[in-house]
């Protein structure tokens, strides 16, 4: 440890020096007053390093405990705003379900509404119905796909799939069973066609970026090759020998044959010399000598 003992370390010496005299009754006096001398001195100071030696496990424990804690507390609040947002937008929506039948009540039955104050009213409610729709959806797939390890293409992907749901179901509604009114249903239709042209935008924006990721990894892969086949080459070329280092466009082979014909052919030059020699010599013994 790194705490300052002296006291007690010196009173532990005189301890340990009276047991080997054999005067154990004094060394056991020294040992009892070692003891509470180095109680007392380790009471007055504090060592960081000695503490987190002593409990590591127990702090190891306890950070992994409170991780998994504040975890599980960040999801459950993280799910309980999206669920108290969800039914905000549903209450909103009913509310603006409701306004909307009113205003038509009152331009189609009670005639207290003008054909402009009538649009306006539809208009903005319906504006305001398309975007809680939407945010509706927003929430659905980031509640649904919050465990998943999913790329965003693919939430994005889960959205459209839900927008094209939405899409065919206020069509049935309003071909089908006449539920809504034909500028409802072009407002509503307008909101939903709008936002999936968003999210289709995001898809190809998220693909188009990965299809670069995977190639500049590529491209990296490949340049990484490259240096090591030349340096691979370079300590070729430095253990074959100099005699039998290769020439641009030549083989190490036809290197060696070229080589081992050259010495081959080195005698034959020699007697191919020599052989002219010996037959002008004989040559001239056969010249008839001249007579005198």
């Amino acid at each position: 440890e790194d705490m300052k003992t002296s006291q007690a370390d010196r009173l532990y010496l005189l301890a340990n020096s009276a047991f080997e005299r054999g005067d154990y009754a004094d060394a056991m006096s020294r040992l009892d007053d070692a003891e509470l001398t180095y109680a007392l001195e380790t009471a007055q100071s504090f060592s960081l390093t000695s503490f987190l030696k002593r409990y590591s496990p127990q702090l190891v424990l306890v950070a992994i405990i409170l991780t998994l804690a504040s975890a599980l507390i960040f999801v459950d609040v993280r799910f309980w705003m999206m669920d108290n947002e969800l039914s905000q937008l549903a209450n909103e929506e009913n509310i603006l379900v409701g306004l909307i039948k009113e205003v038509q009540v009152d331009y189609f039955e009670r005639g207290r509404m003008s054909a402009s104050e009538y649009t306006t009213s539809v208009e903005q409610y319906e504006t305001r119905l398309g975007k809680i729709v939407q945010r509706r959806v927003e929430l659905e797939t980031e509640k649904q796909n919050f465990f998943t390890v999913r790329s965003r293409s693919v939430r994005l992907k889960q959205e459209k799939a839900r927008l094209e749901e939405l899409i065919r179901g206020l069509q049935t509604s309003y071909l089908q069973h006449g539920r809504l009114e034909t500028r409802s249903y072009e407002n509503r239709l307008k909101s939903y066609v709008s936002r999936m042209s968003e999210v289709e935008e995001a898809v190809a924006v998220s693909e188009a970026e990965e299809r670069m990721k995977a190639e500049r990894g590529i491209i990296k892969a490949l340049f990484r090759r490259r240096p090591d086949a030349a340096s691979a080459g370079q300590e070729e070329a430095k253990r074959q020998p100099e005699g039998t280092k290769e020439a641009p466009g030549r083989t190490q082979e036809e290197a060696k044959k070229e080589t081992t014909g050259a010495g081959e052919k080195q005698p034959d030059v020699k007697k191919e010399t020599a052989a002219p020699k010996q037959h002008d010599a004989k040559h001239d013994s056969r010249k008839p000598e001249k007579k005198k």
